[in-house]
């Protein structure tokens, strides 16, 4: 197995990405306090494309983590977090499925050029954020 694949759905990691599947689950996320979310700025990983590597699929997904379903958030410091708290670890770190036939059932990290280009069709942050983010991201891949 490629050091790409993070492993498959009966892996125990706790750093892996799926898409939200609709359910009476809402998010008060952007409602709590700036001591509740942590520092700096987090936004959430909606209407993001897969930035697993060679992942051909391009639909815009809201993500969550696997392990708790809660939904995730990114930081301009290239920290994704699920919304409990609980797992927290650079993009780099986090597998990603985005139910495409292409995964069979696997997580794949995202390669430097997969999440950069899923960045650019993401519409949920600013000029300043995403720039920011491209420098901590770069350094993490």
């Amino acid at each position: 197995m490629s050091s790409r694949y993070v492993g498959g759905d009966d892996d125990d990691s706790e750093y892996h990405l799926g898409p939200y599947r609709e359910s009476s689950k809402k998010s008060d996320y952007g409602a709590r306090s700036h001591a509740q979310r942590g520092s700096g700025t987090w936004v959430q990983l909606s209407d993001f494309h897969c930035p697993a590597e060679r992942c051909p699929s391009r639909e815009p997904l809201t993500w969550v983590c696997k392990r708790d379903g809660d939904f995730v958030y990114i930081s301009e410091k290239g920290k994704i977090k699920c919304e409990s708290g609980k797992h927290e670890a650079d993009v780099c770190q986090w597998g990603w499925n985005c139910g495409n036939d292409f995964h069979k059932g696997e997580y794949i990290r995202a390669d430097y050029e997969g999440f950069t280009f899923a960045m650019s069709l993401e519409s949920n942050t600013t000029n300043d954020q995403s720039a920011t983010m491209y420098a901590y991201i770069r350094v993490l891949f």
